[in-house]
């Protein structure tokens, strides 16, 4: 089961590089980690394929690669709507390779160099913390998706707490009965409750 899935800490990763070397290393360090099943591909077209048919949490991703470079791959991937976690990887390190890949969506750019071990430490980092990124913001977006789904509801919705207080009321809670949002701070529950169920409520 993937990270994404239910509770399951393994994180599904595609990894793409032209070169079977670097493909072959950082697929064994990567998987060292024992989280974390790697899946290779040689170029940004076999890795979209692979994406066609399987799940990925995360891609890590090389920037010169023949026929479409890394920056061409994401850019392919976020035109679609898709918004899985991306890390460059590269040996490429100039500034302008850089911003460009932030500006189109890249979570992390790691450049490659120095030693194996800290290197791939580093991207080890750098993975987790992009699928936390994300999930973080998948739970916010899911978060103001309810708000927006309560807050224009046909049906009235409050919430009150003991001292008849309001925490939250709707749309159409203030539609019917006639207030503005602003008034909603200086009311109580017992101030709007016809006067026949107010022992009840207050009970």
């Amino acid at each position: 089961m993937p990270f994404s899935g239910s509770g399951d800490p393994q994180i599904s990763l595609l990894y793409v590089d032209d070169d079977p070397a670097l493909l072959e290393i950082g697929k064994a360090f990567l998987e060292q980690s024992g989280d974390i099943r790697v899946t290779t591909a040689p170029d940004a077209k076999d890795a979209i394929r692979l994406i066609g048919d399987q799940h990925f949490d995360v891609i890590v991703s090389d920037y010169q690669m023949p026929d479409m470079d890394g920056i061409a791959f994401l850019k392919h991937l976020r035109q679609s709507g898709n918004t899985i976690p991306f890390i460059i990887f590269t040996g490429k390190g100039r500034e302008e390779v850089v911003i460009e890949a932030l500006n189109c969506g890249a979570d992390f750019y790691l450049q490659k160099g120095g030693g194996t071990i800290t290197l791939y430490t580093e991207l080890v980092h750098f993975i987790r913390q992009s699928i936390q990124m994300r999930r973080i913001q998948q739970d916010y977006d899911e978060q103001q998706q309810c708000i927006h789904d309560l807050q224009n509801a046909n049906d009235m919705i409050q919430s009150v707490g003991p001292d008849g207080c309001f925490f939250y009321v709707n749309k159409r809670w203030l539609d019917t009965l006639g207030y503005q949002e602003t008034d909603v701070p200086n009311l109580t529950l017992f101030d709007i409750i016809h006067e026949e169920s107010l022992q009840h409520c207050m009970e």
